[in-house]
């Protein structure tokens, strides 16, 4: 076993290192050395996947017009919709942000509140 003290000793001066103490210095040499590939290869892996991330990622605007598309596709623009049931729509969407309120769910009571807003036709 060589001690913390003797390894920066061999390190100023090799000429004094022993055999066993340069087979250990050695492997130790292959293990970090190893280790080291590892992390790299870990880092690189990590930094691949947070460019793909970024490049995946959708700004708002984006957003609305995709789910603008679905709505379409769904039929829900086909036709203009009357007043009373535009007002049944904004009434269940009232409704479910008061539920949301209830069980004191942030998220869902914001969710519901924003749904009473119709996206732009874009």
């Amino acid at each position: 076993m060589i001690t913390k003290e003797r390894l920066k000793y061999l390190v100023e001066n090799p000429e004094e290192m022993e055999e066993e103490e340069a087979e250990i210095i050695h492997d130790l040499h292959e293990v970090v050395t190893e280790a080291l590939n590892k992390i790299s290869t870990w880092v690189e892996a990590v930094s691949k996947a947070m460019e793909e991330e970024e490049e995946n990622k959708m700004n708002i605007s984006e957003m609305v017009k995709l789910a603008h598309q679905n709505a379409k596709q769904k039929g829900f623009w086909d036709e203009p919709r009357e007043v009373g049931t535009m007002l049944a729509l904004i009434h269940s969407e009232v409704s479910e942000a008061l539920e949301a309120h209830r069980y004191n769910d942030t998220e869902g009571f914001k969710e519901e509140l924003a749904e009473l807003f119709p996206s732009p036709v874009l």
